[in-house]
């Protein structure tokens, strides 16, 4: 399953973590893009494949993740925080969901799953 993750960031630090909660899911994106307003300094350890950088000309979140949107590839796209850590199995779940109601054309927010 291609999966795409939009992630409008300012380039702190907390972004790598996100990046490597991301990649140690049970379903791991094959494309993530991360947008930065221009001049922006890439964290050390954010260098993946399957990570695309954009730079934005505006420093502003809504329009960051525009432009992110704008460019995925796949079917299937998610937009997150720069700051959060997703659990193993939150894309597997997310896109269950996205599968039940897929006929109805329908986004799905925010959503919590307990896994204890």
């Amino acid at each position: 399953m291609k999966i795409s993750v939009v992630i409008a960031s300012l380039g702190r630090d907390q972004i790598v973590n996100t990046i490597n909660s991301l990649n140690k899911g049970s379903i791991i994106p094959n494309e993530i893009i991360c947008v930065f307003p221009i001049k922006t300094k890439i964290p050390k350890g954010l260098i993946r494949k399957n990570i695309k950088f954009i730079f934005s000309k505006k420093k502003n979140q809504i329009v960051q993740r525009n432009i992110g949107l704008m460019k995925v590839k796949n079917k299937y796209v998610f937009q997150i925080d720069d700051d959060i850590l997703l659990s193993r199995n939150c894309l597997k779940n997310m896109l269950h969901e996205f599968k039940k109601l897929e006929k109805q054309k329908v986004a799905v927010g925010p959503m919590y799953f307990d896994d204890n």
